[in-house]
């Protein structure tokens, strides 16, 4: 699992709202966390939800619900937007081999023509 800057788990709330009938409430949630999953920055995680595993919560999203595997989920609320897999495949468009490469190497890969038209713009 992978958890970028940023992301909140909310597992209360909303007791605010019922205190006057009952001046003790409080409401919990479990989240549950799968295998293999990514969470991209500032995306919140509501209580009671489920991430599954296999799963990929684009940057931003607000889940609000249960997930299913396999799939990549964002917005708000978020949604199902792609099966995993088919996301993978596109993201081979977009790939620059820069993981590993020190910070000026990669700035020049970068600003190669092998990158130029992938994604940079000049």
């Amino acid at each position: 699992v992978q958890i970028t800057s940023g992301v909140r788990f909310i597992n209360h709330g909303g007791g605010w709202l019922m205190r006057q009938e009952l001046p003790d409430f409080d409401a919990f949630g479990k989240i549950v966390i799968g295998d293999n999953v990514y969470i991209g920055n500032c995306a919140i995680i509501l209580p009671g939800v489920t991430i599954a595993s296999n799963n990929l919560i684009a940057a931003g999203s607000i889940v609000t619900k249960s997930t299913v595997e396999g799939y990549v989920y964002g917005g708000n609320p978020a949604r199902k937007i792609v099966k995993l897999e088919v996301w993978k495949q596109n993201m081979k468009d977009v790939y620059i081999p820069s993981k590993k490469l020190k910070r000026n190497d990669k700035k020049l890969l970068l600003l190669s023509k092998e990158a130029v038209g992938k994604f940079i713009v000049k």
